[in-house]
């Protein structure tokens, strides 16, 4: 019943414009002869809030506001109310018989299709009351249609919007991750010097420790030789008292052996000399490897601030992934989005060609039953 194909007759201009007298739509004769798009316009408003009780006026989206048009947002508001004024328009026309209504009749109107257009619909306002349950359910699934595209949109463009703020966030990005990279080549070249230097030192350290090593050596040599002139010489004191009646011949032999110890102590002098430059030298090594240790602790700093880069470096490139699967997430949104506006626009096509099998069926069925 919701889909019958009903059949009417054209009225005559007097009669349309009694009828539409009646039910308070303004119109004259001569907008019946020379139909005017403005007028026409008005004509169907004030149809539609007759047979829906909903003018042109309510026609329009609640968020249509928040979809952030920089241009002219007043004509995409003006539009979008128009589309969805046409599209009820176009139901309404469909109910009441005429199939083949287009925007071209209200932009573009001609007598003939004025006329025939208006006398379906007083027919269907006079004479077919019991029809409008069936319209107004057909007219609110074209509502929640057309406000779920409508959603979908606005869902699209604002993941549009977010994915290029991700892009832009990443491009802004991307000087800060190559300064980051130069940063961390200039401190990985300074590290490999730092680690040269540190090789180089233990090594000198290493020969500085043999030295010392050595001339601790030599010094117990020394040592032992002082103790043996010693000994000698108790020995040759104690051999004086035992034995005086050689105390001649050792009285002429002390020159002999107290140049011979002069010459030993002078050799010891030298010895312990070079002794000392040594130690000194070995003092030395001290300094240098504070000096060293110095280096050491400067590295370990500059290592301390490679390492809080790199975690920083890690940190950036951890964000950036979370971004992309962000940009990702969203783009499978946006195509989830648009499969569903196809599946929306599927079961338009799919209604409006079962509607108009099933008009055929009845247009076959009425003509049988004519005959």
């Amino acid at each position: 019943m919701a889909h019958e194909t009903y059949h009417f007759p054209i009225l005559k201009p007097q009669a349309i414009v009694s009828c539409m007298t009646d039910v308070q739509v303004p119109c004259a004769e001569e907008d019946l002869a020379r139909p005017q798009p403005q007028k026409m316009l008005i004509v169907y408003e004030a149809f539609m809030d007759v047979a829906t009780g909903s003018p042109k006026d309510d026609c329009y989206l609640d968020d249509i506001h928040e979809m952030n048009v920089a241009t002219s947002p007043e004509f995409v508001v003006d539009s979008v109310r128009f589309y969805i004024f046409l599209n009820q328009l176009t139901n309404l026309m469909y109910e009441v018989g005429i199939s083949d209504f287009t925007s071209r009749d209200v932009l573009k109107p001609e007598p003939e299709r004025v006329r025939r257009i208006l006398s379906a619909v007083i027919n269907f306002a006079k004479f077919r009351e019991d029809r409008q349950p069936s319209f107004f359910q057909e007219l609110r699934k074209t509502d929640a249609l057309v406000e779920m595209i409508a959603a979908g949109e606005q869902d699209h463009e604002q993941m549009i919007l977010d994915l290029e703020a991700i892009k832009q966030q990443k491009q802004a990005d991307m000087p800060r991750i190559e300064e980051l990279k130069t940063a961390n080549g200039s401190l990985a070249t300074e590290l490999d010097e730092y680690k040269k230097l540190d090789a180089e030192l233990n090594k000198q350290l290493a020969e500085a420790g043999a030295l010392r090593k050595a001339l601790s050596e030599r010094n117990q040599e020394l040592n032992d030789a002082i103790d043996r002139s010693t000994k000698e010489l108790t020995d040759i004191q104690a051999q004086r008292v035992d034995v005086p009646e050689t105390l001649e011949q050792e009285l002429a032999q002390i020159p002999e052996s107290i140049q011979t110890l002069v010459q030993q102590v002078d050799q010891h002098r030298r010895l312990i000399q070079t002794r000392h430059a040594a130690v000194e030298k070995i003092e030395a090594v001290p300094k240098e490897l504070y000096t060293v240790q110095e280096l050491m602790s400067g590295t370990v700093r500059l290592m301390e601030n490679y390492q809080e880069q790199a975690s920083e470096v890690e940190s950036i490139r951890s964000e950036i992934e979370n971004r992309k699967l962000d940009s990702s997430t969203l783009t499978s949104k946006v195509d989830q989005t648009e499969r569903l506006v196809r599946m929306t626009e599927d079961k338009l096509r799919t209604v409006r060609e079962s509607t108009q099998q099933k008009r055929a069926v009845y247009e076959q069925e009425t003509l049988e039953q004519d005959r």
